[in-house]
């Protein structure tokens, strides 16, 4: 534990963990900003000096963006042996802990005055996790068990960000172009489940067709090829939630381009999608939604002529 963040915990004595400032460098050393870092960035609390942060507000802040630095993080070692790590979560569990922690109570204090060096690496369990996608998985189950608590405890905003949990499919949107390029069908079909739902295999075989030898693109080279990059999003019946990614795409990656692929919905998807300003296609082929009627009509005509067999 570094000598500010005692200071800090003697400071607050209500405080159960702190979180430092932190200033980031890469393997060798040097001081670095890549993308993950800027976007913890954007969803860290905007606070003047040591502040103590705590209720519905910390919880949906962290869920928002899981902006903390955990291996800088001090501890009061009661609350923390209290709670324990879960063993069912491989990337999510610093995660989980804090809201354990947030959800019976506890008290964050954060400082915004740097006294902490954090090196990023490349080769973390999140990191080849998020590559082949598996870590969604994960994140899916987190946040649908974090949406009922937050429920419970009537914390209807960190409900509802639990829920959409925009940042984690964001992260899964940036993966999508090196899944592709690298020809992972199975890592490709979980990210687009991640990001937008259910991908049905006539939508991941359009998108991979569109990308196929894309090059592999890594989350630090992302800024300097965002005017050239198009981000496909499959979705069918996806009104409540497109306009809402989209929007947060523009606003994360500025420059990008993208293009919805509407696999027949029903609904408004394709005008919420068009009023957030991506472009709509539809893949050649016939739609589900089509299908599904036809199928359904199908059984109806069996149906009745059975009954006029039977007559």
């Amino acid at each position: 534990m570094s000598r500010e963040s005692t200071r800090l915990l003697d400071d607050f004595p209500d405080a159960d963990f702190v979180q430092p400032g932190v200033s980031v460098m890469d393997a060798s050393g040097h001081d670095t900003l890549p993308l993950a870092d800027r976007v913890k960035g954007w969803y860290r609390p905007n606070v003047a000096g040591a502040t103590a942060l705590s209720g519905e507000p910390l919880a949906a802040s962290l869920l928002a963006g899981a902006w903390t630095y955990f291996p800088s993080i001090a501890w009061r070692t009661a609350r923390l042996r209290r709670h324990g790590f879960r063993t069912d979560l491989d990337v999510a569990l610093d995660l989980a802990l804090m809201i354990d922690i947030v959800a019976t109570g506890g008290r964050l204090v954060l400082d915004d005055v740097p006294s902490f060096q954090y090196r990023r690496h490349l080769g973390s369990v999140s990191s080849w996790k998020a590559n082949d996608g598996s870590r969604f998985l994960e994140e899916s189950g987190f946040f649908a068990e974090c949406a009922q608590r937050m429920t419970a405890l009537h914390w209807s905003k960190a409900a509802r960000i639990a829920r959409r949990h925009l940042s984690s499919r964001l992260n899964a949107l940036t993966r999508l172009p090196s899944s592709i390029g690298a020809g992972d069908r199975n890592g490709t079909a979980l990210l687009l489940r991640h990001v937008i739902g259910r991908a049905t295999p006539r939508l991941r075989t359009y998108c991979i067709q569109q990308f196929q030898g894309a090059p592999m693109i890594r989350a630090e080279n992302m800024p300097s090829i965002l005017g050239r990059t198009l981000i496909v999003m499959p979705a069918f019946n996806e009104e409540e939630a497109v306009g809402d990614v989209v929007r947060e795409v523009y606003a994360t990656l500025p420059g990008v381009h993208i293009l919805v692929v509407n696999d027949g919905s029903s609904d408004e998807t394709t005008a919420v999608a068009r009023a957030a300003g991506a472009t709509v296609a539809e893949p050649p082929g016939e739609p589900r939604s089509r299908r599904r009627d036809a199928t359904r009509l199908q059984v109806r005509n069996r149906s009745r002529l059975g009954e006029r067999r039977s007559d």
